[in-house]
């Protein structure tokens, strides 16, 4: 009992946690994160979703983003094309929102750098293991595939029997 409570007056409290240790714990959430196949395929789903606004929503043309005057002309034209079906709002929303400009908008442009550093992050949990598997490949066949009685096996002459089974080939291989 006195230890104890001598443990405790020495400023060990089990709950509290160093701040290296969060950081720690931050980062393997941060790797569990970018190597989960879910996270993956939520990554592209999100990204699928943007693509297919981008190819169904009326892109401003390249030259839009030369000049303010050029931006305010085209994005004019879009007003005249949307404003009456989505109304005035709605169309400034999704200005503000770059869905009229979805493949060079900030949201895409993370969207993409985010799958990049999981696709390498993934490539970089993986490597060691695949490594592992793939660098020693031994084929092991069973006793039966040796046995001298199946068809097209190699028979050994009577004179190499004993060489044979001195190399350490012997019983059933040799016939």
């Amino acid at each position: 009992m006195s230890t104890l409570t001598a443990d405790r007056s020495a400023g060990s409290n089990p709950g509290r946690m160093t701040f290296g240790a969060r950081a720690d714990r931050a980062w393997l959430a941060v790797w569990r994160l970018f190597t989960s196949v879910n996270f993956a395929v939520l990554q592209i789903m999100v990204l699928l979703v943007l693509a297919v606004i981008g190819m169904t929503v009326r892109q401003l043309p390249g030259f839009a983003f030369r000049t303010a005057g050029d931006y305010a002309a085209a994005m004019a034209d879009i007003h005249a094309r949307y404003d009456t079906v989505l109304g005035v709002g709605v169309v400034n929303a999704m200005e503000r929102l770059q869905l009229f400009h979805v493949f060079t908008s900030t949201w895409f442009s993370i969207g993409l750098i985010v799958l990049i550093v999981s696709i390498v992050i993934c490539t970089i949990d993986r490597t060691p293991r695949l490594w592992r598997t793939s660098a020693e490949i031994r084929v092991i066949q069973p006793e039966a595939y040796f046995d001298p009685r199946l068809p097209d096996r190699v028979r050994i002459a009577a004179g190499l029997r004993a060489e044979v089974e001195d190399a350490g080939f012997g019983g059933s291989a040799v016939e």
